[in-house]
């Protein structure tokens, strides 16, 4: 609970970020009275390296570069295309820099974002911080409920509610992320809530139907 209230404090950084982003204009229109770490230009650097790794659950998609800061040393890519499938060690591309972020790499016409790039920063905080206040929520009310009837609890053992309960906000924190992907492409943070408050009423309609199911 502690942690989704951390995270909505941040929130008003990465949209801020995000805006400052997008609204950012390349340094050489952008004016003299604009600081370059506010507005956008291109540096080349020398690829040395890439690694593309799939481990269980955890994917590593990895671009080294040898160049001046910040295109230079390990950028985090996110997935293997279109750009970094494509690179080879000895490869010149151009490095997109805003705020002393490396945020996009070129090649032959080609664009691929780092996870430096702060656009869905604010949606995927959005996201992470409606699961763990559905996740936080639950705990509260079963932590509540065995410290006030502890005693009823030993007695006749736990309600039949917290399964049901617990699978309803197991699906809640799931579906954040389909809002999330709602809030990318449409509207922001208040698109991602709606969403996933459009998709509660679901998620609880489907537990209910296979909790019937079960019990017949």
């Amino acid at each position: 609970m502690l942690w989704a209230v951390g995270g909505l404090t941040a929130l008003p950084a990465a949209v801020a970020e995000e805006r400052g982003f997008l609204s950012a204009l390349p340094c050489t229109e952008a004016g003299a009275s604009v600081s370059r770490a506010d507005c956008i230009y291109t540096v080349r650097a020398t690829v040395t390296g890439t690694v593309i790794q799939h481990a269980g659950r955890e994917d590593t998609y990895r671009l080294k570069l040898s160049g001046p800061t910040p295109a230079s040393g390990s950028l985090d890519m996110g997935s293997a295309g279109p750009v970094l499938k494509r690179l080879h060690p000895g490869d010149r591309v151009s490095v997109t820099v805003w705020r002393h972020y490396a945020t996009a790499v070129s090649l032959g016409g080609l664009t691929q974002e780092t996870n430096d790039n702060p656009v869905g920063d604010p949606d995927i905080d959005t996201a992470l911080v409606l699961g763990a206040l559905a996740c936080g929520a639950y705990l509260l009310w079963a932590g509540g409920f065995a410290l006030l009837r502890a005693r009823n609890a030993a007695e006749r053992g736990l309600p039949a509610s917290l399964i049901p309960l617990g699978k309803t906000t197991a699906g809640a924190a799931l579906v954040a992320w389909p809002a999330c992907l709602v809030g990318v492409g449409w509207g922001g943070p208040v698109a991602v809530v709606a969403a996933w408050l459009v998709m509660l009423p679901v998620v609880g309609w489907i537990v209910a139907v296979r909790e019937r199911a079960r019990r017949r």
